[in-house]
């Protein structure tokens, strides 16, 4: 299956794009910017004869982007989305209900929400990490780099506090009833 690779520098694409390859998939990658994500005619208009052009069978992007997905619809391929951040706003845009997209978002109580009202494009699928490459770049780093962060504990990703302080709607069942509102809305 040859598959576009939508590219906004994330973290681990290219790691992503050589599993793809190892499992058969052929990667075509794609780095126009995405200027806005439910309206960029100018990525549409771009990606649309390169889907075409290039016999692209399906598009796969870490995050969803409504844009991709309407892009999808078009030409009639599925659209694949690996969510990783959380609160992921793009998730709320009316095109997550169309038939080509498949959503794999880590967040289980996420999915659930979705699913709840109604979204049947949306899946859990846990976040992955390539054990083996990150042990050799760990193995291959000097030790005078290593030292200054050894730790016998760790946290790894953000809480989200920023001026809208999601994290402290998910504290209590009032703050998450608030959060289900915020959905329905």
């Amino acid at each position: 299956m040859k598959l576009l690779l939508y590219s906004w520098k994330a973290n681990n694409e290219k790691i992503f794009a050589e599993k793809l390859s190892i499992f058969k998939f052929e990667v075509v990658w794609y780095d126009k910017p995405c200027r806005h994500y439910t309206r960029d005619l100018e990525l549409a208009a771009d990606m649309i004869p390169f889907i075409h052009q290039n016999g692209i069978e399906a598009v796969i992007s870490f995050n969803y982007f409504p844009i991709i997905s309407m892009i999808c619809d078009t030409c009639k391929i599925p659209y694949y989305a690996w969510v990783y951040d959380c609160p992921h706003f793009t998730l709320y845009a009316k095109h997550i209900m169309l038939p080509c997209n498949h959503i794999g978002i880590f967040d289980r109580d996420m999915v659930k929400r979705l699913r709840e009202h109604g979204v049947q494009t949306v899946y859990h699928v846990p976040l992955s990490v390539d054990t083996a490459y990150f042990a050799d770049m760990i193995r291959k780093t000097p030790k005078r780099l290593k030292d200054p962060y050894c730790s016998d504990i760790s946290f790894v990703g953000s809480l989200y506090t920023d001026e809208h302080n999601y994290y402290d709607l998910l504290l209590t069942d009032r703050e998450r009833d608030v959060a289900d509102e915020w959905i329905r809305r």
